[in-house]
C-alpha cells in the first residue's frame, strides 16, 4: 500500500510557529527555537489563497494565540494571586489577555504580506523590519523582545551594545526569512534572489563574528565589588508583614544583612518587598539608619512612599554612616497594576473604577528622573531600577548615562504574584540583555528568586535558586568605560527601522496608485 504524502496546511503551520515561539520564550535552554519559529508562519502566509490578507490574519492570529498561551501561561496564577475572582472570571480575563496579545502576530502577518505583495520587495528586507517594529511598538502589559530569549547565546547578544535588543530581533527575523527562502519550493533561484541571500547570510555572520571578537578580546576588569543581597521569599503584596519573631524596626532581612556585613559585603540589597514602614514611620527609619551605621555597610531597600498626597514605588539608599543618601522613584509603572491608563487623568472615573474593581489596582504615581548612588570607599556607582523597568531598553540606557564610568545596575523585584511559573525566569533572563546593552554588570534581586548577577558581557556570574530564604554574597567584576553606542543613542536603530518601513510603505502606496490609474492617463513623472 503506497504511502500518501501529507502536505502541511496553513493552519497546522501556524500552530507549529506559535508553539516554537512559545517554547523558546518559556524555556531558556530552547533559545535556538526562536531562530526557526517564524519559518512555518512564513510558509503559511505564502501558501496559495484566493484571499491572502484574510489568510494572513487567520494564520497570525492562530500563531499568536498558541504563542501567548504557552509563553504567558503564568497570567492565570497572576490573576488569582492579585484578585481572587474565581475560576471562571480568571479564565475569562486570561483569555482576553492572550487574545489581545495574539493581535501582535496577526497584525505583523497582515502588514508584512500586504507590503511584500504591493512592493514585490524581498522577504529578506521587509520581514525583519516589520518583526522588529511589531515587537518594539505593540502595546503590551508586560514588554518582551525576541532577543531576550537569547541570554544563553552569549555570542549572539554582544551586538546589542551597538543597536540594543531590537538589532538582535532583526537578526533573528532575518535568519528565519533566510531559512524560509532556502526551504520554499522553487524551480530555480533568480540571480537577484541569490544576491539577497548571500548579503543576508553575511549580515548574520558579521553579527555573530562581532560577538566572538568582543568575547575573545575582552580584558579582565581590575576592580571587584563585594555585593550582598537578601532573598526574603515572602508572599506577594504591596506592603510586607513582619516575619514572626521580628519587627519592622528589626526585620528578618536585617538579621540576614548583619551576616553579610560580617562576611565583608561592601553593599547590601533588599528585594522589592514593600518595606513601607521605613518611609512612613520615623522610628523604623531611624532604626534602619542605626543598623546600617553599626554594620558600616550601605543598604538599598524598597517600599511605598507617600509624598504630596501621592504614592510612589521608591527605593532608599542608606549610607554606611547611617544617613539616607538618596531616593529613586519608579518611572515606568505596570499598566493596570500600578495605574489605570487614561483614567488617571479622569479622577472621578478612576475612583469609580477602583471602587468597582475592589482594589484590584494600585495607585502609584510615576517618578521623573534616574538616580545614581556612589558607594563609599569605592569608585563604583549603584544605578537602581525597580521591577519591570528592566524590560525597557531605552529607560535602562538613559539611566546608565548617569555619573561614573564604573557602575553596577541593580534591579529589585517581587515576582511572588507569579508563583513558580516561568515568569520569574523570563524576567531574570532579560537582565542579561540590559547588561550587554549598557556595558554594565547587573544584579537582579527578586523576592522569591532567582536572583543573581550578569557580567557586562551578559554571562551569568552567580545566581540564587528560586523559592529559598537566604543571604548571598558575590564578588562582582566592575569594568571601567564610558557609555556604549546603544546607551548614547538608544533609539537610533529603531528610527532607522521606522524610516525603512516608511520607505516601504511609500513604495507600496505608489504601486497601489499606479495599479489603479485610469486607462489612457499617462503615469506621473
Amino acid at each position: 500500500m503506497a504511502l500518501r504524502q501529507v502536505k502541511p496546511t496553513p493552519f497546522g503551520l501556524s500552530l507549529l510557529a506559535g508553539a516554537l515561539l512559545g517554547l523558546g520564550f518559556t524555556f531558556g535552554s530552547l533559545y535556538l527555537l526562536v531562530w526557526v519559529a517564524f519559518v512555518p508562519l512564513l510558509m503559511a502566509l505564502h501558501s496559495p489563497s484566493p484571499r491572502p490578507v484574510r489568510q494572513a490574519w487567520r494564520c497570525g492570529l492562530v500563531a499568536g494565540i498558541v504563542f501567548q498561551v504557552i509563553a504567558a501561561n503564568w497570567v492565570l496564577h497572576f490573576i488569582e494571586a492579585l484578585w481572587d475572582a474565581g475560576t471562571v472570571i480568571t479564565a475569562l480575563i486570561a483569555a482576553l489577555f492572550w487574545g489581545y496579545g495574539a493581535l501582535q502576530l496577526a497584525l505583523l502577518s497582515v502588514v508584512y504580506l500586504g507590503l511584500q505583495q504591493r512592493t514585490g520587495w524581498p522577504c529578506l528586507l521587509i520581514f525583519p523590519v516589520i518583526v522588529t517594529l511589531a515587537f518594539a511598538g505593540f502595546p503590551t502589559l508586560f514588554n518582551a523582545q525576541l532577543g531576550e530569549t537569547q541570554s544563553r547565546f552569549i555570542v549572539a547578544i554582544q551586538g546589542v551594545s551597538l543597536t540594543g535588543v531590537h538589532g538582535l530581533d532583526a537578526i533573528i527575523a532575518l535568519a528565519n526569512a533566510l531559512l524560509y527562502q532556502y526551504l520554499r519550493p522553487r524551480s530555480a533561484t533568480p540571480r537577484r534572489d541569490r544576491i539577497h541571500q548571500v548579503v543576508s547570510g553575511l549580515l548574520i555572520v558579521l553579527w555573530l563574528g562581532y560577538g566572538a571578537v568582543v568575547l575573545l578580546s575582552a580584558s579582565p576588569p581590575g576592580t571587584r565589588l563585594r555585593v550582598g543581597w537578601v532573598q526574603e521569599n515572602g508572599p506577594a503584596g504591596e506592603t510586607r508583614a513582619s516575619t514572626p519573631g521580628y519587627t519592622d524596626s528589626d526585620p528578618r532581612s536585617l538579621a540576614l544583612s548583619r551576616q553579610l556585613a560580617v562576611e565583608g559585603a561592601e553593599v547590601i540589597i533588599w528585594p522589592e518587598t514593600g518595606f513601607s514602614a521605613y518611609f512612613q514611620q520615623p522610628r523604623v527609619r531611624q532604626a534602619i539608619h542605626r543598623a546600617a551605621k553599626a554594620m558600616r555597610t550601605p543598604l538599598l531597600l524598597q517600599g511605598i512612599e507617600v509624598a504630596d498626597g501621592k504614592q510612589f514605588n521608591t527605593v532608599a539608599w542608606v549610607s554606611a554612616s547611617g544617613l539616607e543618601a538618596g531616593r529613586y522613584r519608579k518611572q515606568k509603572r505596570v499598566a493596570f497594576g500600578e495605574y489605570l491608563p487614561l483614567l488617571e487623568y479622569l479622577p472621578d472615573s478612576s475612583r469609580w473604577a477602583r471602587q468597582w474593581l475592589s482594589g484590584f489596582f494600585s495607585d502609584i504615581a510615576a517618578g521623573h528622573q534616574p538616580a545614581g548612588f556612589p558607594i563609599a570607599g569605592t569608585d563604583t556607582q549603584l544605578i537602581p531600577l525597580i521591577c519591570y523597568e528592566v524590560m525597557f531598553p531605552s529607560l535602562v540606557a538613559d539611566t546608565s548615562r548617569v555619573g561614573a564610568d564604573r557602575q553596577l545596575l541593580v534591579i529589585v523585584s517581587n515576582n511572588a504574584w507569579f508563583g513558580s511559573t516561568a515568569q520569574p525566569w523570563q524576567h531574570w533572563r532579560a537582565t542579561a540583555l540590559r547588561a550587554v546593552e549598557t556595558g554594565r554588570p547587573a544584579l537582579h534581586v527578586i523576592n522569591n528568586g532567582p536572583s543573581g548577577v550578569f557580567l557586562a558581557d551578559g554571562r551569568p556570574w552567580v545566581h540564587s535558586p528560586y523559592g529559598t530564604e537566604a543571604a548571598y554574597l558575590a564578588e562582582v567584576p566592575i569594568p571601567s568605560h564610558g557609555p556604549t553606542l546603544h546607551s548614547r543613542y538608544p533609539n537610533v536603530f529603531l528610527a532607522l527601522c521606522l524610516a525603512l518601513a516608511g520607505l516601504i510603505l511609500v513604495v507600496a502606496l505608489r504601486g497601489e496608485i499606479v495599479t489603479h490609474r485610469p486607462r489612457g492617463r499617462p503615469a506621473p513623472r
